[in-house]
């Protein structure tokens, strides 16, 4: 199978689902209140109307037509603004079916993390084809992104509906739909971002107590292969290092060995750092090395040692 045919197999998997969750979420967008609602809102109505009862001429109450406008009324209402405790009804997959409030709200975050898991991967699938620079080593990526996209979009909602989201209305829960579809939608869009998020929230519920342990803790530096280590004078040297065991965000400082090239600061939120170091056009060839010193939040420092410098070969330029 040549590399065309597989680059079209994956944009055609990446485009069926994006119409599959785009049907869905519409269905799940449109449904309407279910029928236990409807019966639920017209018995609340006889209960309140059962005190105030007007008869006319004839003799005929008003309850019962009450009553009918009242149900001709939820039979059309959105489930968009109904209460948790509601139930609704929805037409899935050619299906009608009719579920609780809370379920439906489930569906909804995430059918909605999905959908902005696969943009973000159709958007990226097209920009590294237009850029030439498709790798398939990214498969699993663009397989699996929206399957983890609607997962961290569920945990999500789980956060906020376990501790931050929590309105009452007349003993019901009152939620906006269309906020927690927003959201979903950009957690699975900005899926790194969102994990960002949730460690935040995991170091604050579960800070380490025990002070003379965590005194101990001192940053880990990981120097990773450098893509190019022959290099040309003039060029753009990438340099990636993995900092762990400390609390974002970093500081760190590079320093090259000739110095011809100057040393380079920065900081990052990231554990994964990249950093581009252009190399003089003045620098003659020959071997370099550089080492890397990292500060956390804490104030806590580490530096790699020499014996585990860095090397790279610098050519002239032409």
């Amino acid at each position: 199978m040549t590399d065309t045919i597989k680059k079209l197999l994956i944009g055609s998997y990446l485009v069926i689902l994006l119409l599959i969750c785009l049907w869905t979420v519409s269905a799940l967008m449109t449904a309407t209140v279910g029928e236990n609602a409807i019966v639920s809102k017209t018995q609340q109505t006889d209960t309140g109307s059962a005190t105030n009862t007007n008869t006319n001429i004839s003799g005929v109450s008003n309850t019962n037509m009450s009553n009918a406008n009242t149900k001709e009324a939820l039979k059309s209402k959105s489930a968009i603004g109904m209460t948790i405790a509601s139930t609704v009804k929805i037409n899935l997959w050619f299906i009608e079916r009719e579920i609780t409030g809370e379920s439906y709200l489930f569906l909804v975050v995430l059918f909605t993390g999905c959908l902005g898991a696969i943009i973000r991967s159709i958007y990226s699938f097209f920009t590294h084809l237009g850029q030439q620079d498709f790798a398939f080593s990214w498969l699993a990526f663009y397989l699996l992104s929206p399957i983890s996209g609607g997962a961290l979009s569920i945990v999500f909602y789980f956060v906020i509906r376990g501790g931050f989201y929590n309105p009452v209305n007349n003993g019901e829960l009152s939620l906006n739909l269309f906020s927690f579809a927003a959201l979903s939608s950009l957690v699975g869009l900005f899926s790194e971002n969102a994990m960002r998020k949730l460690k935040q929230i995991s170091e604050t519920l579960f800070t380490n107590v025990d002070s003379k342990s965590d005194a101990k803790q001192i940053p880990q530096i990981t120097l990773l292969n450098l893509p190019k280590p022959e290099i040309t004078a003039g060029e753009n040297l990438e340099i990636q290092f993995a900092v762990t065991n400390g609390k974002t965000p970093y500081k760190y400082k590079i320093d090259f060995e000739p110095d011809v090239i100057s040393p380079i600061e920065g900081d990052s939120d990231l554990e994964l750092i990249k950093q581009s170091v252009t190399i003089p056009n003045t620098a003659t060839s020959g071997e370099y090395s550089y080492l890397i010193e990292v500060s956390d939040a804490n104030g806590k420092t580490n530096k790699t040692p020499k014996e585990q410098a860095k090397k790279f070969v610098v050519k002239p330029s032409p």
